[in-house]
């Protein structure tokens, strides 16, 4: 089973703990040796070389089965220098734990409101894999052109119209990206943290 970063913005983060979200739509990398590209069946994608072979291209997040593990804007602090009132502004990037500290650290999310006791937030490039408290399980992948998008699936986006998907994809990509409707992939995701927390309620 595969394991990838992918990042979110806060407000998708907040669309997905809130069951809100459950597609995302990230664009297909064409290869540089690639000469053409087409669909495999509807739901695949290869590129052609240069002596027409073609060859399908897989999606680098992974397919059905695989997890992704999100990055979102966060910022990591000592527990111990906010209880002594010598909290900094933003902990350097140097000093946060690569692997997941044995007590003392804490993680505050953008996401969840700016709540924090200070400090800088950081990119959600640089979370390392011990600070995300999101993982998502694929349950399918597709290709489809990017306007190709159903109400159905802005909706599984999080937004409630495909206008209101594409005023999301041009905020995020620029007005651009969405004119040139790109290849994306369609990934499907299931978050087991909240079935989990269902089952509790239950």
């Amino acid at each position: 089973m595969k394991e990838t970063p992918i990042p979110f913005s806060a407000p998708m983060v907040r669309a997905i703990l809130d069951g809100q979200k459950t597609q995302t739509r990230r664009v297909v990398k064409v290869p540089a040796w690639a000469t053409d590209i087409d669909t495999l069946a509807d739901v695949r994608i290869a590129g052609c070389d240069g002596d027409g072979d073609w060859h399908e291209l897989p999606c680098a997040y992974g397919q059905k089965g695989d997890r992704l593990w999100v990055r979102e804007t966060w910022q990591a602090y000592d527990v111990h220098e906010v209880e002594l009132g010598c909290y900094e502004a933003g902990y350097p990037l140097r000093d946060i734990p690569k692997s997941p500290p044995v007590s003392g650290f804490a993680v505050d999310y953008a996401a969840d409101g700016d709540d924090a006791p200070g400090g800088r937030w950081r990119p959600s490039i640089h979370m390392p894999r011990w600070a995300s408290r999101i993982t998502l399980e694929i349950v399918s992948v597709r290709v489809e052109r990017l306007q190709d998008i159903s109400l159905d699936d802005a909706k599984a986006e999080g937004v409630e119209t495909t206008d209101q998907y594409a005023a999301l994809w041009a905020k995020i990509n620029g007005w651009e990206s969405w004119n040139a409707n790109p290849w994306v992939w369609v990934i499907e995701f299931r978050c087991p943290q909240l079935e989990e927390k269902d089952d509790e309620i239950i």
